[in-house]
């Protein structure tokens, strides 16, 4: 058995109390559950296990196991370059896995963890990024890749002047990506162009109308996106075009997903649902809820994402994990 995930110094020692205090401290030791048990199986069965634990990515410890495996491969074969990006996009997926958890730890009560699990993989994506920057600087794939990394591996833990610098290569990165292939990466690479546009300030690259240009091409290339749809219809309603955000939530409850990506058609659709409310259509949410609720059902295994609650407010106990 190894253990592929790693707990720093400091981070152990906050756990352990020598450090400050965290928000709400009501589990101070949570870093101890970034260590988790992650067999490394010698040969080809290697990647046929971190395959298999792959589309488990509603439990972080069977996701971060397969990341960290996915990462021994694309070490065991530093020339493999395809490897090595599949690698790196695998490592940026449960980096926004737990960038998401943290998300919805309202009161920071298991910051540790997700401290200590961000350390652990960034480290790993470093790696892999600066093999793939060197071995194939300009196939679309492995820029999409690492500008998908760059945006993912400093979300929570670097200060905004280096987010800036991120996003700004990040943005050329996908700019070059995407005009070789707009349906990269089944459209995540323009939606991820177009979050930048649309999100960052004028004085900083940042372009409306490019960006509702850019989700336009986007739902002509990769309709059947959740991430992308449901965006697109986010910055309709931003832009006060009400009827077309509606038209784009009415399509998702229609859209399929495979086992991989069932956590992120279960998430999109709570937002979806969300957004249906803020725009006060009743029969669009409870469209949009009831296919939530059916896959839930279906898939008990999926995460809720019920947000933690502290001091008798809000959430879930992270205790009992039952609601207060």
């Amino acid at each position: 058995m190894n253990r592929c995930a790693w707990v720093s110094a400091t981070w152990l020692l906050l756990a352990a109390g020598t450090g400050p205090a965290l928000a709400q401290g009501r589990v101070e030791d949570s870093a101890r559950d970034a260590v988790y048990p992650c067999p490394k199986p010698a040969g080809a069965a290697l990647l046929q296990e971190a395959a298999k634990l792959y589309p488990a990515k509603y439990d972080k410890n069977k996701f971060g196991c397969s990341a960290d495996l996915f990462f021994e491969a694309a070490q065991a074969a530093p020339g493999d370059l395809a490897l090595n990006v599949q690698a790196l996009l695998v490592t940026t997926e449960y980096i926004d896995s737990i960038n998401t958890l943290w998300d919805f730890d309202l009161y920071g009560i298991r910051q540790p963890e997700w401290a200590a699990r961000l350390e652990h993989a960034v480290a790993q994506g470093r790696i892999l990024d600066g093999r793939v920057a060197a071995g194939v600087p300009h196939d679309p794939t492995a820029l999409a890749a690492r500008a998908l990394f760059q945006l993912s591996a400093g979300a929570k833990t670097v200060d905004a002047k280096t987010q800036i610098a991120g996003s700004r290569q990040a943005m050329g990165q996908l700019r070059e990506a995407t005009a070789a292939d707009p349906s990269l990466l089944g459209g995540s690479a323009l939606l991820a162009l177009a979050r930048l546009y649309y999100e960052l300030p004028e004085f900083m690259g940042g372009d409306a109308d490019e960006a509702q240009r850019l989700l336009e091409q986007g739902l002509k290339v990769a309709p059947k996106n959740p991430s992308l749809v449901r965006y697109a219809a986010f910055v309709q309603a931003q832009e006060h075009h009400v009827p077309a955000a509606k038209a784009l939530l009415a399509l998702m409850p229609d859209l399929q997903a495979e086992p991989p990506d069932l956590q992120n058609l279960v998430d999109e659709l709570r937002n979806a649902r969300d957004l249906s409310m803020r725009l006060g259509d009743e029969p669009l949410r409870e469209r949009l809820n009831q296919r939530r609720d059916a896959l839930l059902r279906q898939h008990p295994e999926l995460l809720t994402r019920a947000s933690t609650a502290a001091n008798m407010h809000g959430g879930v106990d992270p205790i009992t994990g039952k609601p207060y």
